[in-house]
């Protein structure tokens, strides 16, 4: 605990923040490559049903 006091709170808050980008980042990658996905699913299965 006494470590933790150590450090400054900037040093902290910019952690929290780079840790908060990082998830965005990985989160519209993710949801962008389900929307993706799902995009070329129903792209089968409407060129499918066009056959």
């Amino acid at each position: 605990m006494v470590l933790f006091r150590k450090i400054p709170d900037t040093y902290l808050w910019q952690g929290k923040a780079v840790a908060g980008h990082a998830f965005e980042e990985v989160l519209t990658i993710f949801s962008g490559g389900l929307l993706n996905f799902s995009l070329q699913l129903f792209l089968k299965k409407s060129f499918l049903k066009a056959l």
